[in-house]
This record gives C-alpha cells, sequence and structure tokens, in this order.
C-alpha cells in the first residue's frame, strides 16, 4: 500500500477531514487531497508531523514506500527561497541559450551569403552543430524552468537535466578540439566530461550520497576551466578579427556555464540534505 493511501486510511481512523488536517499541519486542503491521490509528496518534516497529528508511525505511513525510496519521489528542492533562485537561473539560462540559437542562426546566414562555394562535410559540421547545440540546450532550460516553477523536478529529471548539459558540452568541445587538430587534449577533456557525467548519474539515479562534494567540487571546475579557456581563446580571437562580436559570444557562453553550475550545486545540496534527514527518521 503507498503512502497515499496510508495517509487516507490513518486520517478517517481519527474522524478527520481532509480540511482538518490541512488546518492543523498549516497547508491547504488541496495539498492533502494531492499527497492522497499521489500526485505529489509532502517533504518528510512534515511527513513526520503527519504521523504526529495522526498519532501513527512514519513507517505506518510509509508503509511498503521505504523511506528511502520515498524521498526520492520528492520533489529536490522544497525551500521557497532555493526554488525561486534555481527558477531565476533556469529563466536566465533559458534566455541566453535562446539568444545564443538566433545568434548562431544570424551568423551563419551572413557567413553564407558571402561563399559562393558548396560547403564541404567538416565546414557543414561546424556550421550546423553549434545550432543545434544551442538550440537543444535551450528547449533543455526552457522544459526545466517550467519543472522548477512547478516545483516538479525530481532527484531523476535533475540527474536526466545534468546529463545531458554537460553530454552538450563534451560534444562541443569534442567538435572544437577535432577541427582545431588537438588530438591528446580532446581525449582528455573527454574522458573528464564522461566520467563526470557517470558521477551525476550514479548521485540522482542510484543515491550515491558521497557523490555530493565531488558533484559540487566538479561544477567549480567546469566554470573555472571554461573561463580560463574562453578568456585566452576570446583574446586571441579578438586579437586577429578585432571584432567585439567574439567577446560577446564568449560571455554568453561563460553565463550560461556558471548558471547551470549553480543550478546543479544547488539542487546536489538540497537533495543530499534531505537524504541526510531520510535518515535520521529511519
Amino acid at each position: 500500500m503507498e503512502f497515499g493511501e496510508n495517509l487516507k486510511r490513518a486520517r478517517e481512523g481519527k474522524g478527520l477531514t481532509q480540511q482538518t488536517l490541512a488546518d492543523k499541519l498549516y497547508v491547504t486542503r488541496q495539498a492533502v487531497s494531492r499527497w492522497e491521490c499521489g500526485s505529489r509528496y509532502p517533504d518528510l518534516l512534515t511527513t513526520k508531523c503527519i504521523a504526529d497529528v495522526l498519532d501513527v508511525s512514519v513507517e505506518a505511513l510509509l508503509s511498503d514506500d521505504p523511506m528511502t525510496d520515498f524521498s526520492e519521489k520528492q520533489e529536490v528542492l522544497q525551500d521557497k527561497f532555493s526554488e525561486r533562485i534555481v527558477s531565476a537561473l533556469y529563466a536566465v539560462l533559458f534566455s541566453l541559450s535562446a539568444i545564443k540559437t538566433v545568434q548562431s542562426l544570424i551568423s551563419t546566414v551572413i557567413a553564407l551569403n558571402y561563399k559562393s562555394t558548396l560547403l564541404n562535410v567538416t565546414s557543414a559540421i561546424q556550421i550546423i552543430a553549434p545550432i543545434l547545440l544551442y538550440c537543444l540546450i535551450a528547449v533543455l532550460s526552457g522544459i526545466t524552468f517550467i519543472k522548477s516553477v512547478r516545483n516538479t523536478i525530481t532527484p531523476k529529471s535533475a540527474g536526466i537535466i545534468g546529463i545531458v548539459f554537460y553530454a552538450y558540452y563534451a560534444l562541443k568541445t569534442t567538435l572544437i578540439m577535432i577541427f582545431c587538430k588537438s588530438i591528446w587534449r580532446t581525449v582528455l577533456l573527454t574522458a573528464v566530461l564522461v566520467a563526470f557525467i557517470v558521477l551525476i548519474y550514479a548521485y540522482f539515479f542510484n543515491n550515491k550520497s558521497r557523490l555530493s562534494t565531488v558533484i559540487c567540487s566538479g561544477c567549480i571546475a567546469s566554470v573555472i576551466y571554461f573561463l580560463i579557456s574562453a578568456v585566452s581563446a576570446g583574446f586571441a580571437m579578438y586579437k586577429m578579427s578585432e571584432s567585439g562580436i567574439v567577446i560577446f559570444s564568449t560571455v554568453f557562453d561563460l553565463f550560461i556555464v556558471f548558471s547551470f553550475a549553480g543550478v546543479l550545486c544547488a539542487q546536489t545540496i538540497a537533495l543530499e540534505r534531505k537524504r541526510k534527514l531520510c535518515n535520521s527518521l529511519i
């Protein structure tokens, strides 16, 4: 029997209506209804309060739903301030990536107007790949912004977001370095990014809580790496082209990486706190 059914049975056993229980917990009746329907779950502290009000144990409420599984079904963020910060960062991420997509399309159209020769395979990949990659991250960040506003980002959905985002940068970096013929750097950086993606999967999907520090450290390291790479590459290209467009593009890339690294760190820390609280209630 799942949590919602256990809650309804315990509430009716105490002779309480949904509204009465909601008043005792300082939540809305709709919230109690959603819990009983199984469409949403209360946070762990609220679950403990429910058990106290209904005079049952937390284990009785969870029943066949183990505490660890129960915590993984809830939203990653359950603090209003954190939710607003993460939603704002996703909004920034969506806006910047959408602008980058449009800017890449415009640059491509302008470049093609000056070329009368047919494109070969290499130049076609160089033109199309960045557009597709920025379009992908724009769609992804737009979807996650909506999920963050609705507060429906579960651990697994957060993990998917992290995996896709760093896979995007792994592919982008690999393409750039292949065209620059930096094979050893390509292999090394791709291996590091793939390893980081595996760690994200293990943390968000397999409940490997000890990896939280590694995930946050990886996010910080990625920001530092992209900052150094972007500044050095942008400065070199600016000297050659004498164009502010390169600097504009570089700054946008940095803000995109910074925004997502901040979001992933916030979700990792929030999930770690929830799992520790879960263990303390067992």
